[in-house]
């Protein structure tokens, strides 16, 4: 029998800007859970994009790390399946529409997982991998073109 290779750690910092729009960013495993300068003028700049006038990030932060503290290290699935649980928390809370995901490695635990969510899932890039490559700005703003139009 294959074993599954564990997720590498990562990292999210969740808030909601409106009501209709929750953000899940993915920010490196070890850092603070908190923006640096650089990102977070990436993403008021994003946000303005789609329409959204508040964009203070750094209010009602929510904070999801992989592996769970004091769990073993798991695979994509048991990841994803954490990400989801903590998502339907959040979402019971204070529902949402859309949710837009920064950051491939959350984005393939929720695939890997397979759940059903009660709410639409834009996955794309993350902010520190735009910065990194620019290029990626590109290809990321065709990505959420459909949700920009939805909100």
């Amino acid at each position: 029998m294959e074993e599954s290779a564990a997720m590498a750690p990562f990292q999210l910092l969740f808030f909601m800007p409106e009501p209709r729009l929750a953000i899940a960013l993915q920010i490196p495993a070890l850092s603070k859970p908190v923006l640096q300068d650089a990102e977070a003028r990436l993403l008021q700049n994003l946000l303005r994009w789609l329409g959204i006038k508040n964009t203070d990030s750094q209010t009602a932060l929510l904070h999801f790390r992989w592996p769970l503290p004091s769990m073993p290290a798991g695979d994509a699935k048991a990841a994803g399946r954490n990400l989801q649980v903590f998502l339907e928390q959040a979402a019971a809370t204070q529902p949402w529409q859309h949710l837009l995901l920064l950051g491939q490695g959350p984005a393939h635990c929720l695939d890997t997982a397979a759940g059903e969510l009660p709410f639409q899932c834009w996955a794309t890039h993350s902010l520190a991998e735009m910065l990194a490559v620019p290029e990626l700005k590109r290809e990321v703003w065709r990505h959420l073109l459909s949700l920009h139009d939805q909100l």
